[in-house]
């Protein structure tokens, strides 16, 4: 192997620096309705504050922005002085969505508006039944202190919807209507969306570091059959000393400071010119139909607003929501200079799925004819046999991939296909002249990322997403690979690849949002995202993004590992192991190129159930093929009995992985020695395959 590049690999821990507090100012004037009743709250978090309250109502004059009752016969006046539209969706085959003024319950006067929405339905664009009231032109910009409040009348709390979005709408250029949003949990308290950060990831941007995890629900539970006031106020800010209020009858039910409006560089979309109101979202999967009424809705503004300056300064807190990850993008960029210099944090390379070390390590097992490497790799050049081979495919790059999932097109040559064919090939590829060192083999790395370089312009289509944050990273792999181990390579045509992974790939990466498809919270397509964008930072030699995707990683493990270990995704379609390990698999890809990268992710514990990744694994080893080995299943949560899905009970690749990574776990290490007879591969195994060959479990 003496045509490795032999590279002086340092790394510098990175560490955020905390902003100062500033210098001389006076605390805050925090705004309390009139009559607070300070409630219970729970224990203030870095992020998540409960502000000491006056109980004097602010002194400070306010402009009543936009005020209605509802009692006018036409709530749409052709001069735009009530209410500027209603915004119905229905799903196919579900009961239309309505609207009307109704005189069954008021708040005040006469007249309330009573909506109607059923659920969505799984149809592209029909995610959310929608029946809400949209109020646009609004003045509202950076720096504004803005009240919002209306009353609400729930005849039950059982179906969660969402009830307010403040935000910027299509006008802003963005999909997705960037702000912040007021959602009704399914246990009838309220919590906050951050989904303001949308403009962040569209923008290829990492969050900033004061931006709050997944906010806490409120200590309120909303009444069913009573009016209730659901005051929103916020400070606007992106600097980190925005604040965030939510009230209940006037009740503080929950605080957040930091950034709550676009980043720098944007300052033309630092505005919130739309409120909408009412069933927002009735997302798909919800129980049952939604109703509610609303009536006497206000917007004023604060004249004297509250300095920004003020509040407290930022936490170092680097994580960010989970259900903020955008839409698919229509015009996707990425920033073209690191935002994080090599100075403060160099990536060691190669250092994606396997290190320097690790390579030669392989390399040395093979030519020794060590077990189970070399029986591996006699099984990676048996794969493909009957359709090429490793050192003469021919590249099927193409310039447009719409996008479909493998299996879901009768064509072999569809064009998704074709990518995870291609990808599949490379890593392979690159696998072998590790193996064995023939320059063969590393060209027809070359080959393949070349034509994809100079061929592919875009990816379009209802999968686009999923598609890019599976089918790509495999062919990162075998790139970085090759970059660092042969200098066969060109670097222009390195530069070139890198240049499309940032600005053709990566923005769909960043486009993953289970939350928005309607499923209940992170699952495999935002782990799939988090994976690959942390597998282009590392071949970009991008620190910035690097540690924006560790960030992701640590807000997905939150919500995604559950009491005892039980991975979210385990219990969908009442017992789903092919898609639970569709997403475990990836967060271990990124555990493990972190870990590369001298950063510790597998022992991150969830910050609500203390589980780490790995307590997934071992929760889920028992059932894996468990028809075919013996297991205790007794332990097994879901309706459906084990086995029933029609998906099965398969292991994904990886395990082997999961097995060293883990030291040996029993319970893992059992499913590796029964994967290992697979030797790594599986009709997915572009997504992650051939770990007996770089990560063998003795």
């Amino acid at each position: 192997m003496k045509q490795y590049l032999f590279l002086i690999i340092f790394f510098l821990v990175l560490t955020a620096c905390q902003p100062e507090a500033p210098v001389g100012q006076p605390p805050p004037t925090l705004f309390v309705p009139d009559s607070v009743q300070h409630s219970q709250s729970p224990s203030p978090t870095i992020t998540q504050i409960q502000p000491e309250v006056s109980t004097q109502t602010a002194t400070a004059d306010v402009e009543v922005l936009f005020e209605n009752s509802f009692e006018e016969e036409d709530p749409f006046p052709a001069d735009g002085s009530l209410w500027s539209k209603v915004r119905l969706q229905t799903g196919p085959g579900q009961p239309e969505s309505t609207w009307e003024r109704s005189t069954e319950v008021a708040h005040s006067g006469q007249y309330s508006v009573k909506l109607f929405a059923a659920p969505g339905t799984e149809d592209q664009g029909f995610t959310c039944g929608k029946a809400s009231m949209k109020k646009l032109g609004l003045p509202i910009v950076i720096g504004d202190t803005v009240t919002y409040s209306a009353w609400f009348y729930l005849p039950t709390t059982d179906v969660p919807v969402h009830l307010m979005d403040v935000e910027c709408p299509g006008e802003c250029g963005l999909m997705g209507g960037p702000g912040v949003r007021v959602l009704m949990t399914r246990d009838g308290r309220l919590r906050l969306d951050w989904k303001f950060l949308n403009w962040y990831k569209n923008m290829g941007q990492p969050s900033p570091i004061d931006a709050p995890p997944q906010p806490q629900k409120g200590t309120h539970i909303l009444p069913a059959g009573e009016w209730f006031e659901l005051t929103l106020r916020m400070t606007l800010d992106n600097q980190g000393r925005g604040l965030t209020e939510v009230y209940v009858n006037g009740e503080l039910d929950s605080a957040i400071q930091g950034t709550n409006i676009a980043p720098e560089g944007l300052e033309a979309l630092n505005k919130y010119p739309q409120l909408e109101v009412g069933i927002n979202c009735n997302v798909v999967g919800n129980p049952d139909t939604a109703v509610l009424y609303v009536d006497d809705v206000r917007i004023t503004r604060q004249i004297t607003p509250t300095t920004p300056a003020a509040y407290p300064a930022p936490s170092t807190q680097t994580t960010e929501p989970v259900t903020a990850f955008a839409t698919s993008p229509t015009s996707p960029v990425v920033p073209t200079e690191p935002i994080v210099s090599a100075e403060d944090f160099a990536l060691v390379h190669p250092g994606l799925l396997s290190t320097q070390e690790e390579l030669e390590d392989m390399h040395i097992a093979i030519q020794t004819g060590a077990e189970p490497q070399t029986t591996a790799v006699a099984a990676l050049l048996a794969e493909n046999a009957n359709l090429t081979n490793y050192k003469n495919h021919q590249p099927q790059a193409v310039n447009i991939i719409e996008a479909k999932f493998r299996g879901s097109d009768e064509t072999p040559g569809h064009e998704s296909a074709r990518l995870q064919m291609d990808a599949e090939i490379a890593y392979g590829a690159a696998l072998l002249w590790i193996a064995y060192g023939d320059t063969a083999y590393a060209d027809q790395v070359v080959r393949i990322v070349n034509a994809w370089t100079n061929t592919f312009e875009r990816m379009e289509g209802e999968n686009v997403d999923l598609i890019a944050a599976t089918s790509w990273p495999a062919m990162v792999w075998a790139a970085e690979i090759v970059r660092h181990t042969y200098n066969g390579w060109d670097e222009a045509e390195v530069a070139a690849f890198e240049s499309l992974l940032l600005e053709k790939v990566y923005p769909f990466t960043r486009a993953v949002d289970d939350i928005d498809r309607g499923k209940p919270g992170p699952g495999n397509y935002q782990a799939w995202g988090i994976a690959a964008r942390m597998s282009i930072a590392v071949f970009a030699d991008r620190a910035d993004l690097f540690e924006q995707a560790v960030a992701d990683y640590r807000t997905m493990i939150d919500g995604y590992v559950l009491t005892n270990g039980q991975p979210l995704e385990l219990c969908r379609g009442d017992g789903d192991l092919f898609h639970t390990q569709m997403g475990m698999m990836p967060l271990l890809v990124a555990s493990e190129i972190a870990a590369n990268q001298g950063v510790e992710l597998l022992s991150y514990a969830s910050t609500q159930s203390n589980m780490t990744l790995l307590d997934a694994f071992r929760f889920v080893a028992p059932f894996v093929a468990f028809d075919s080995r013996t297991t205790d299943t007794t332990h097994w949560p879901c309706q459906k009995p084990l086995g029933e899905h029609p998906l099965g009970v398969t292991p994904w690749p990886g395990w082997e992985l999961a097995c060293t990574a883990s030291a040996g776990d029993e319970h893992i290490a059992d499913v590796a020695d029964y994967v290992r007879d697979w030797y790594g591969g599986s009709d997915y195994f572009s997504k992650l395959g051939w770990t007996t060959i770089t990560h063998p479990c003795k």
